[in-house]
């Protein structure tokens, strides 16, 4: 890039820094898909904002005091979206992270409950069970059992 043209072009907007808010906004653009607004050979997005520069056909405008404010309400704005849904993002990944954890956790600790119970309700028919079957057989039924018992 020859520093003799780009000498001539921040002259030409009111200086370097303008220059380069210039070229960097055209650039944008350019490489978004906005078509060049001057015939040029040159594909390089730099080349063809410095070459719109040179025919005048793009600009730096000062923004009014209105216009900033609405531009930094928007910024302001978009911030806040972009916090809320990183908040969201993550919300979602440690949620499924703790489910995950969880499911891992709660699957070995599930089998080894079940039998425990299992094994603690036959224990409570056992002892019942004798006690009703007493009380349900008649009296010939018992001195069978007995008879049975003492063999």
């Amino acid at each position: 890039m020859d520093r003799t043209r780009v000498m001539d072009l921040a002259d030409k907007v009111g200086g370097l820094f303008r220059l380069t808010v210039l070229l960097q906004k055209r650039v944008r653009e350019l490489v978004s898909g906005s078509p060049p607004l001057i015939e040029v050979e040159t594909t390089n997005p730099i080349d063809i904002a410095m070459a719109e520069i040179d025919a005048d056909a793009i600009e730096l405008v000062d923004l009014s005091e209105e216009e900033i404010k609405a531009l930094e309400a928007e910024t302001k704005m978009a911030s806040e979206e972009a916090e809320i849904l990183e908040a969201l993002r993550s919300r979602v990944t440690s949620g499924a992270e703790v489910k995950a954890a969880a499911a891992k956790t709660a699957s070995p600790a599930k089998p080894a409950a079940a039998p425990a119970a299992k094994e603690e309700a036959p224990a409570a028919e056992e002892v019942a069970a004798p006690a009703a079957d007493d009380a349900a057989k008649p009296d010939g039924d018992k001195a069978a059992d007995d008879t049975v018992k003492a063999e």
